[in-house]
């Protein structure tokens, strides 16, 4: 690995990351794009979650859909 493992909120600042380098016009935050979406199965994958303006939870883990659910996010294939 080089650098901080792509995971939690290291997800996040790989993805800032990516965006300050790749992004039209260098946006390096996921609020300078009109509308940003993040599908996750995890509860590690949160703070990533957070940062979009459309996070979906997909057949979530127990922790991630109560959030969801609490957060009034979408929630797809419930395992429940």
């Amino acid at each position: 690995i080089d650098g901080a493992p792509c995971f939690r909120e290291h997800k996040l600042a790989r993805v800032r990351q990516w965006l300050t380098e790749r992004a039209p016009g260098g946006v390096a935050e996921l609020a300078g794009f009109d509308a940003s979406w993040f599908y996750s199965d995890s509860i590690s994958d949160l703070p990533l979650l957070q940062a979009v303006s459309n996070p979906v939870a997909v057949r979530p883990q127990e922790r991630l859909r109560r959030h969801a659910l609490a957060a009034g996010w979408p929630v797809l294939f419930d395992p429940v």
